[in-house]
């Protein structure tokens, strides 16, 4: 007897989770609002806007601040690295060693920004930066015939729904896509300041 009731109430417990789970999933992606955002930019390309007809939209993977924190940090820390290797080079040869070390100086400071951006958002740095999805519709080409049409978009949440990038039948992650976190207008700011330094002591 105690064992049905234990099992019938682990039963629940598991349907409950599992039940939240995806009313939580759901939450997380605004399919509807999505799809609106999407419809506006792409219909009006379209040979006929007419015969559009929606298909279907998945979400493939969600983008975090922190991922896109992520991928500012490998840049900078990969130019560190080659800014290093070639001071060495450099070391006892004429010309070049001092851009490298203006170079290094230079990254140095800017993954310490990258550091500190993502130390000052600390939980925000989790939150969700854009979507990344598969959305497919139907619609009639300049021969009047009908079509299936796969897009891939990187899209940002509400309540800009702002479409990032979009790759046409082509499957995969649109790396290295805009890529915004808060504070990073800042960092490209400063980027830009020292690409424009060093530009000028050519």
């Amino acid at each position: 007897m105690k064992k049905n009731m234990l099992k019938n109430q682990l039963k629940f417990t598991l349907s409950f989770l599992l039940i939240s789970c995806i009313s939580f999933s759901c939450s997380k992606f605004p399919k509807s609002e999505i799809q609106e955002a999407i419809e506006k930019v792409i219909i009006p390309q379209l040979d006929d806007p007419s015969s559009y007809e929606f298909a279907s939209l998945q979400v493939l993977d969600t983008i975090r601040f922190c991922d896109n924190i992520q991928i500012d940090r490998d840049h900078f820390t990969s130019m560190i690295n080659s800014s290093k290797k070639n001071i060495e080079y450099y070391k006892g040869r004429k010309g070049g060693i001092i851009d490298y070390e203006e170079n290094l100086s230079n990254y140095t400071q800017l993954l310490e920004a990258v550091n500190a951006t993502e130390k000052q958002l600390g939980e925000t740095a989790n939150n969700i930066a854009a979507f990344y999805c598969e959305y497919k519709f139907r619609f009639n080409n300049s021969h009047g015939q009908p079509k299936l049409h796969t897009l891939y978009i990187q899209i940002t949440p509400k309540p800009d729904f702002e479409i990032l990038a979009i790759k046409e039948n082509e499957q995969g992650k649109l790396l290295n896509a805009p890529g915004n976190y808060p504070g990073r207008n800042d960092i490209e700011d400063q980027l830009k300041k020292y690409d424009k330094l060093l530009s000028l002591t050519k």
